[in-house]
């Protein structure tokens, strides 16, 4: 027989119980952790979709009035009040080409709020460029120097302002697009 040195060989039910109950206590924690992670980056990029579709819409804003023209033709005069511009820029034709075209952007009401919409001639279908749930306004830039004049309404005129400003009520944010080369 051999003697006894005190060492155990294995271990107790109690110990595998304590190991079970804190591996799950673990693994419990960690899906806890990974469900909100994954709530999170979902979050987080229907948020960067949002902002990423916002910067495309203003950039499309902005390409139109870059764009704009100044023509010495009457019927293709820029004309813009508070909640309404019309002038002539270049569009893309659905042949894939630019050409001369007539746009016009409004302050449209919507279901929750109000849409700054545009639509061409080229292909007539209303855009949604900026949402806002309180409003917008117009504004024109006569006079960059010294801070600026502006006006909040541009007669129908063969010259077009510098800039346009949309304000944006319900976020307290003002958009400036620069108008044609010399804005």
């Amino acid at each position: 027989m051999q003697p006894h040195n005190g060492r155990r060989r294995g271990l107790t039910l109690l110990e595998v119980m304590i190991a079970l109950l804190v591996t799950g206590l673990v693994v419990v924690s960690a899906r806890g952790i990974a469900e909100q992670l994954s709530i999170s980056a979902r979050a987080n990029v229907a948020l960067i979709d949002t902002r990423l579709a916002t910067v495309s819409r203003e950039g499309e804003l902005r390409r139109g009035f870059l764009l704009a023209r100044e023509s010495s033709d009457s019927a293709l005069a820029f004309d813009g009040s508070l909640d309404r511009i019309t002038w002539s820029t270049m569009c893309t034709a659905p042949r894939g080409w630019d050409e001369t075209c007539r746009c016009n952007v409004r302050v449209a009401q919507q279901q929750d709020g109000h849409a700054f919409v545009r639509q061409c001639d080229t292909d007539g279908v209303d855009e949604t460029l900026l949402t806002d749930s309180v409003g917008f306004a117009i504004l024109y830039l006569a006079d960059p120097t010294n801070g600026g004049k502006w006006y909040r309404q541009w007669g129908r005129s063969v010259s077009t302002p510098f800039a346009i400003g949309v304000v944006r009520f319900g976020v307290r944010d003002t958009l400036i697009v620069r108008v044609g080369s010399r804005g």
